[in-house]
């Protein structure tokens, strides 16, 4: 299983990102995610950082895939998730300082890390919409 799990949240063609109040190695701004807290699958456990970190309620809907990720060398799980409900806001405020619903193109130039490359194929394919 998975140490860190992370969500790709759509709504109304827009993808929520955060991003950190201190930057961590490349880190900056990425889509939302956090640790699996113990007795949690991860699917909840996605759901819940969403939530915490962003006050929306998702529906983790399917496994991307996961990696060991190249600057934390960390397990990572990558979730589609699904909005339900929530206006976006900094929850988690000694973590984060902003909270952004992007269009996809604009996820490109934002997130500074090394983007997952189904992700990246998936953003390409939606960013191709607005051609």
């Amino acid at each position: 299983m998975s140490e860190i799990v992370v969500a790709i949240i759509e709504n109304n063609n827009k993808i929520l990102l955060v991003r950190r109040k201190y930057i961590e190695e490349k880190f900056h701004w990425q889509f939302p995610g956090g640790r699996i807290e113990e007795g949690e699958n991860e699917n909840q456990a996605v759901e819940r950082e969403v939530f915490e970190e962003t006050n929306i309620n998702c529906k983790a809907v399917r496994k991307i895939g996961e990696r060991i990720h190249p600057n934390t060398c960390r397990t990572v799980s990558y979730w589609f998730c699904s909005y339900i409900s929530g206006d976006a806001y900094v929850k988690d405020s000694k973590e984060l300082d902003a909270v952004r619903w992007m269009f996809p193109p604009d996820v490109f130039k934002y997130v500074t890390s090394d983007i997952f490359k189904p992700i990246k194929q998936y953003l390409l394919n939606k960013e191709n919409e607005f051609d």
